[in-house]
Parts: structure tokens; sequence; C-alpha cells
């Protein structure tokens, strides 16, 4: 497994304790991604975990449902 492998999974294995946490994470998703258009958000990764921290952080902050595709 690569580093970035490694980190991507302890980021979505590690509990965010507050909204704020919560929120830094996601808009850092956001950016790096460089995923947001006008109108949609979508989000590539290669690993499931943070596909998975994505849609989870998504749905936490918006209510907004999503759907992943492989």
């Amino acid at each position: 497994m690569s580093f970035s492998a490694d980190v991507k999974k302890e980021l979505a294995a590690a509990k965010n304790g507050c909204s704020f946490c919560l929120g830094a994470s996601l808009y850092g998703m956001l950016l790096y991604g460089r995923c947001v258009q006008e109108d949609k958000i979508s989000f590539s990764t290669e690993s499931d975990d943070a596909a998975e921290l994505f849609a989870a952080q998504v749905i936490a902050m918006t209510g907004t449902l999503l759907t992943i595709h492989e």
C-alpha cells in the first residue's frame, strides 16, 4: 500500500469531534479535488475509504444524499 493510501485510510478512520473539524476536512477535500462545478460536485479517487469519507462528510454537513459510482 502506498503512503498516500495509508494516509487516506488513517484520515477516514479518525473521528471528527466537532463540526468545525468536519467542515475543514470537507473543504480541504473539495479544494484538493477541484471538483466543484456550477451544477454538481464530483470527487474522484482510487481509495474506497476516501470516497466514503467524502460522502459521509457531505451528508453530515448538508443532509444531501449522494451516489457513489465505481
